[in-house]
């Protein structure tokens, strides 16, 4: 591993010693300096970058937690559209299937049971013609 060198104030140190000169993890100076800080960036207090505007403590976490239940909200209803629309599209097709078996007499007794059951609210084929639902 290459050593990282800074110019800190006109000396050249590697991360490490600038860590014990500032009191900065050298963790945190590595992160840093992999993300392309360099100069007073790299070394400034951790507290110099919060927000000085808007919600905080309490407010914050509520406002937070406010938006991921609205989004949540909102997936949940775009997977129970997705749902339904796929239960339709599939006992739409189960139907269109099955309907030239059920009318030639090529199911057996239990197909045709399991499909008169899938077929619920639609028109119901049975083996002497149709019956409406």
């Amino acid at each position: 591993m290459s050593l990282r060198t800074v110019d800190y104030h006109g000396e050249i140190l590697t991360l490490s010693q600038l860590s014990a000169r500032t009191g900065l993890s050298k963790d945190c100076l590595d992160r840093r300096y992999r993300m392309g800080d360099r100069d007073e960036r790299l070394w400034r207090p951790l507290d110099s970058m919060k927000r000085t505007a808007g919600t905080r403590g309490a407010e914050a976490t509520n406002v937070k937690r406010d938006q991921q239940a609205a989004q949540h909200a909102r997936i949940q209803t775009r997977q129970e559209r997705e749902r339904v629309a796929q239960e339709r599209a599939r006992s739409q097709r189960d139907a269109e299937l099955a309907r030239p078996l059920i009318d030639a007499g090529l199911l057996t007794a239990r197909e045709r049971l399991e499909t008169r059951r899938s077929i619920v609210g639609r028109q119901r084929w049975y083996p002497l013609g149709g019956a409406r639902s």
